[in-house]
Protein backbone atom coordinates (compact mmCIF):
# COMPACT_ATOMS: atom_id res chain seq x y z
CA UNK A 1 0.00 0.00 0.00
CA UNK A 2 3.08 2.43 0.54
CA UNK A 3 4.46 1.74 -2.90
CA UNK A 4 1.12 2.69 -4.04
CA UNK A 5 0.87 6.33 -2.14
CA UNK A 6 4.22 7.01 -3.26
CA UNK A 7 3.81 6.84 -6.75
CA UNK A 8 0.55 8.36 -6.37
CA UNK A 9 2.52 10.90 -4.29
CA UNK A 10 4.83 11.44 -6.68
CA UNK A 11 1.85 11.68 -10.15
CA UNK A 12 0.55 14.37 -7.92
CA UNK A 13 4.04 16.79 -7.94
CA UNK A 14 4.52 15.95 -11.27
CA UNK A 15 1.15 17.32 -12.30
CA UNK A 16 1.28 20.11 -10.16
CA UNK A 17 4.83 21.28 -11.16
CA UNK A 18 3.51 20.98 -14.97
CA UNK A 19 0.02 23.21 -14.17
CA UNK A 20 2.69 25.47 -12.51
CA UNK A 21 4.75 25.35 -16.05
CA UNK A 22 1.51 26.34 -17.94
CA UNK A 23 0.20 28.96 -15.79
CA UNK A 24 4.07 31.18 -15.63
CA UNK A 25 5.02 30.21 -19.19
CA UNK A 26 4.07 33.73 -20.15
CA UNK A 27 4.87 35.00 -16.99
CA UNK A 28 6.57 38.64 -17.10
CA UNK A 29 9.24 38.02 -13.81
CA UNK A 30 10.50 35.15 -15.65
CA UNK A 31 9.83 32.87 -12.92
CA UNK A 32 8.05 28.99 -11.79
CA UNK A 33 5.60 30.50 -8.59
CA UNK A 34 4.40 27.44 -7.52
CA UNK A 35 1.61 27.03 -4.08
CA UNK A 36 3.80 23.97 -2.76
CA UNK A 37 7.54 25.31 -3.89
CA UNK A 38 9.39 27.24 -0.97
CA UNK A 39 10.28 30.41 -2.45
CA UNK A 40 14.25 31.16 -2.85
CA UNK A 41 15.67 34.41 -1.65
CA UNK A 42 19.01 36.05 -2.64
CA UNK A 43 20.74 36.52 -5.70
CA UNK A 44 22.01 32.57 -6.68
CA UNK A 45 18.06 31.76 -5.78
CA UNK A 46 16.66 34.60 -8.35
CA UNK A 47 19.76 33.05 -10.90
CA UNK A 48 17.82 29.24 -10.52
CA UNK A 49 14.45 29.92 -10.62
CA UNK A 50 15.11 31.99 -14.39
CA UNK A 51 17.41 29.07 -14.98
CA UNK A 52 14.63 26.90 -14.07
CA UNK A 53 11.76 28.82 -16.33
CA UNK A 54 14.43 29.23 -19.47
CA UNK A 55 14.82 25.32 -19.52
CA UNK A 56 11.15 24.40 -18.88
CA UNK A 57 9.37 26.69 -20.38
CA UNK A 58 11.90 27.72 -23.69
CA UNK A 59 14.51 25.19 -24.13
CA UNK A 60 13.15 21.80 -23.02
CA UNK A 61 10.51 21.28 -25.85
CA UNK A 62 12.99 22.03 -28.82
CA UNK A 63 15.79 20.02 -27.28
CA UNK A 64 13.48 16.93 -27.01
CA UNK A 65 12.20 17.90 -30.52
CA UNK A 66 15.98 18.18 -31.78
CA UNK A 67 16.76 14.76 -30.37
CA UNK A 68 13.53 12.96 -31.48
CA UNK A 69 14.60 14.19 -35.04
CA UNK A 70 18.32 13.23 -34.62
CA UNK A 71 17.37 9.82 -33.54
CA UNK A 72 14.83 9.06 -35.63
CA UNK A 73 17.27 9.56 -38.72
CA UNK A 74 19.58 7.54 -36.62
CA UNK A 75 17.10 4.80 -36.52
CA UNK A 76 16.31 4.87 -40.08
CA UNK A 77 20.12 4.22 -41.37
CA UNK A 78 20.16 1.65 -39.24
CA UNK A 79 17.10 0.20 -40.55
CA UNK A 80 18.39 0.89 -44.19
CA UNK A 81 21.77 -0.99 -43.33
CA UNK A 82 20.14 -3.68 -42.46
CA UNK A 83 17.63 -3.78 -45.64
CA UNK A 84 20.87 -3.44 -47.44
CA UNK A 85 22.46 -6.60 -46.06
CA UNK A 86 19.95 -9.27 -48.51
CA UNK A 87 19.91 -6.92 -51.39
CA UNK A 88 23.23 -7.19 -54.00
CA UNK A 89 23.16 -3.34 -53.55
CA UNK A 90 25.69 -1.18 -51.24
CA UNK A 91 22.67 0.61 -49.80
CA UNK A 92 24.40 0.85 -46.30
CA UNK A 93 25.95 4.51 -45.69
CA UNK A 94 27.95 3.21 -42.94
CA UNK A 95 30.04 1.08 -45.41
CA UNK A 96 30.91 4.20 -47.44
CA UNK A 97 31.99 6.15 -44.51
CA UNK A 98 34.07 2.91 -43.37
CA UNK A 99 35.13 2.75 -47.02
CA UNK A 100 35.88 6.91 -47.06
CA UNK A 101 37.81 6.18 -44.32
CA UNK A 102 39.90 2.98 -45.27
CA UNK A 103 40.63 4.70 -48.69
CA UNK A 104 41.88 8.15 -46.65
CA UNK A 105 44.15 5.95 -44.50
CA UNK A 106 45.32 4.45 -47.32
CA UNK A 107 46.40 7.81 -49.08
CA UNK A 108 47.66 9.59 -46.17
CA UNK A 109 49.97 6.45 -45.42
CA UNK A 110 50.97 5.88 -49.06
CA UNK A 111 51.93 9.79 -48.97
CA UNK A 112 54.45 9.12 -46.43
CA UNK A 113 56.26 5.97 -48.16
CA UNK A 114 56.82 8.30 -50.88
CA UNK A 115 58.55 10.91 -49.22
CA UNK A 116 61.28 8.54 -48.28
Amino acid sequence: MRREESRWDALLDEAFFSQDIIENQFSSNNKIQSVFAVPRSGKLGNLIDKALWVWNCKIKKTVKLLLAFLFGFLSLLVLLGEISIFSGKTLNPFSYVISDTHVIGTQVKHTFNNSD
